[in-house]
């Protein structure tokens, strides 16, 4: 493809390929993240999956064996003097259940509990009230008898407390509601709109090699922006999470931990299509330049 400097006139198709251009490089950071969330947020098996791992994270294992610990002491009910000697025996019991694959399964189970009950609330018919989205976690705790019975503390059979993570209000649900719809119909294909635009947008322009290679940068420049976004919205993103609960009751240690390693997930999720879209421009504009650089200089030499 030759291009030749005389032909770089304004024309009607510049400014086109222009604005095809540019909304391209806008469109394509955003794409990323709606086709993320469509290929992760809207399947069942698919998130759980992803978010299994959250529950092995330090930041979540401290958090919930601090909220288990206490849940497990207001069931057994313990007098002021017994609880403050058998704190310490149980935060033990509570933190070695939760780095077992008993409790990893459990995990599991109500993460996919959850996430059915998201999706059923989401397929409802707008101005439904929907209930709030609980993650509700059963902690098997039976281990704890041989323990306690030292301390003179009876321990019920069973012994399994309920720990509640509040994740998403009524109205909150109803607010996300237009968002999942249209990110469950349409995120799939998002990045190929941006993508096909940005085509769109060489295939009009005049000089098409010099198109494709600003074309490239401005995607390079999109990427980056979002990688770098998603590093800096992490503390405002988590805090604004925490504090849209709205339950005072709600465990906010352990909210804060499990809205901070889920949002690791996502961000870490869409940084690596980030990287790989990052990759391809690399490449692309290596392409580029090269075929630039053969134009040039016109038809190399056959042997």
């Amino acid at each position: 493809m030759n291009e030749h400097p005389h032909d770089a006139r304004l024309t009607a198709r510049t400014p086109i390929s222009f604005v095809l251009g540019l909304l391209s490089a806008f469109l394509l950071p955003a794409a990323l993240m709606l086709a993320w969330v469509s290929v992760v947020g809207t399947r069942t098996d698919t998130f759980v999956q992803t978010v299994d791992p959250v529950v092995k994270t330090a930041s979540v294992q401290q958090a919930l064996a601090a909220t288990v610990t206490n849940a497990a002491l207001g069931r057994l009910a313990l007098p002021e003097r017994v609880r403050a000697v058998a704190t310490g025996p149980v935060r033990e019991g509570v933190t070695r259940v939760l780095a077992s694959d008993e409790f990893a399964r459990a995990w599991s189970a109500a993460v996919t509990s959850a996430h059915e009950q998201f999706v059923e609330t989401m397929a409802q018919s707008a101005g439904s009230t929907p209930d709030p989205l609980v993650l509700r976690v059963t902690v098997p705790l039976d281990g704890l008898q041989s323990r306690l019975t030292g301390f003179g503390i009876t321990v019920p059979e069973s012994f399994a407390p309920t720990v509640s993570v509040p994740v998403l209000s009524s109205v909150q649900l109803e607010r996300v509601r237009p968002a999942y719809t249209f990110a469950d119909r349409f995120g799939s294909l998002a990045p190929f709109v941006a993508v096909g635009l940005g085509v769109l947008a060489v295939a009009v322009a005049v000089l098409r090699l010099r198109a494709a290679g600003w074309l490239l940068l401005g995607w390079g420049i999109g990427l980056a922006l979002l990688a770098a976004t998603l590093s800096l919205a992490r503390p405002l993103a988590v805090d604004a999470l925490v504090k849209s609960v709205g339950i005072s009751a709600a465990p906010t240690a352990s909210v804060r931990a499990v809205a901070d390693a889920a949002y690791d997930t996502f961000a870490t999720g869409v940084g690596q299509w980030a990287l790989i879209g990052g990759v391809a421009v690399v490449v692309g504009l290596v392409v580029v330049l090269v075929a630039r650089g053969v134009s040039r200089r016109g038809r190399p030499s056959t042997y």
